[in-house]
């Protein structure tokens, strides 16, 4: 086990979790938000050293995934990926505040990084709400249906993580 929160466990995944990530990645509150990886492309994630897919429980229940890249040398950390299978109920909330504590607590980053597509409101709202800051728009990034799609970043900074985490 990774970390834990008031009501979720993250473990690591394996390779045989493959199949039950795609599945998640595909349900229609995320499948036009996050990439679809292909099972080698989760294969390729799984086995590349800095790079940690988790998976979130609800009791035995899986409730969702995150695909992170940990860069050690520079102290950064970025959530790729963020998916969960029920919405609207804090849950995705609830794994942040997780992350970011096994983030800055744990793995001692200075940077937690990620972006979300233009369109993604209720990502951004969670991501402002939670103090991230704003750090530009990478635009036309990602071609969908014909489509270029933008993505806004945002970061949290070590002291600005302690700042909050005071306040809470």
């Amino acid at each position: 086990m990774l970390f834990t929160t008031r009501r979720f466990k993250a473990v690591q995944a394996q390779e045989n979790d493959i199949a039950a990530i795609r599945e998640i990645e595909s349900l229609p509150d995320n499948k036009n938000y996050i990439f679809q990886y292909s099972i080698e492309e989760h294969r390729q994630f799984i086995q590349t050293p800095g790079h940690v897919t988790l998976l979130f429980y609800l009791d035995e229940e899986l409730l969702g995934y995150a695909l992170i890249t940990h860069d050690n040398r520079n102290r950064s950390l970025e959530l790729r990926r963020i998916a969960l299978t029920q919405i609207g109920q804090g849950y995705g909330r609830e794994l942040m505040h997780g992350i970011q504590s096994w983030a800055f607590e744990d793995l001692h980053i200075h940077r937690l990084w990620l972006d979300a597509f233009e369109d993604n409101s209720r990502a951004i709202h969670l991501y402002e709400s939670m103090g991230y800051i704003y750090e530009g728009t990478l635009r036309d990034t990602y071609l969908s249906d014909g489509e270029f799609r933008s993505q806004k970043v945002y970061s949290l900074l070590e002291e600005e993580y302690k700042t909050l985490k005071e306040l809470l």
